[in-house]
């Protein structure tokens, strides 16, 4: 399936998950932050992984240093990353190609600092994942910010790969890619209602939204 837009889907940890998002993601992320209770044993992510193909395997590890970043990386044969910290990259594992540099927008957050990480990280990652989700923000409060505005976004777009997360809905999702025009989107996975049933009707509608034609 091909979409208008990328798309990486966060912290995956059930099997109707992968099987689902498979088909459209461009990015399967696993969370391996061991300070997070919902942290992903590594056997049970090895077994996720198996059952994928398509998305390229991200190891989420937020604040977590290097060498677990490459313990987890060597184990698993990961090649990209997600980390919410500047790692002293020349420390990476050498099989680690990209990083991900997520950035949870908070409200004390002004755009000259936003402004300038991006700037600073630029020359060793591979996208930045801006997270509005973390403030509670969502595109009706965008649209009113005074400082993050759509139009500081979409320049900010126009100068760097930028995944941007936001609460997407149906409504919303055109109107925020017409906006803001990012290089990709980042959706949460979800729970299973129990093993092997999972409800689907909070994504499948935007997802045939952005769906391209055949």
């Amino acid at each position: 399936m091909q979409l208008k837009v990328r798309v990486k889907v966060n912290s995956i940890n059930n099997l109707s998950d992968a099987r689902y998002f498979a088909t459209f993601a461009e990015w399967a992320g696993f969370n391996f932050n061991p300070a997070d209770p919902n942290c992903l044993p590594l056997a049970t992510a090895r077994q996720l992984m198996g059952w994928l193909s398509g998305p390229r395997m991200v190891g989420e590890f937020d604040d977590a240093p290097v060498e677990m970043i490459n313990q987890t990386a060597e184990a698993l044969n990961l090649d990209t990353i997600q980390t919410d910290v500047d790692l002293p990259v020349e420390l990476l594992a050498p099989q680690i190609s990209a990083v991900i540099r997520r950035v949870n927008i908070m409200p004390a957050t002004l755009p000259q600092q936003l402004t300038a990480l991006l700037e600073k990280n630029a020359a060793h990652t591979a996208w930045f994942l801006l997270n509005f989700t973390a403030a509670g923000l969502g595109w009706n409060d965008l649209q009113q910010h005074s400082l993050f505005t759509p139009a500081y976004l979409k320049s900010l777009c126009a100068d760097y790969n930028i995944l941007l997360q936001l609460p997407f809905t149906p409504q919303n999702i055109l109107q925020v890619l017409a906006a803001i025009q990012p290089a990709g989107i980042a959706l949460n996975s979800g729970q299973e209602i129990k093993t092997g049933i999972r409800s689907f009707d909070d994504v499948a509608d935007m997802i045939e939204l952005l769906e391209l034609p055949d």
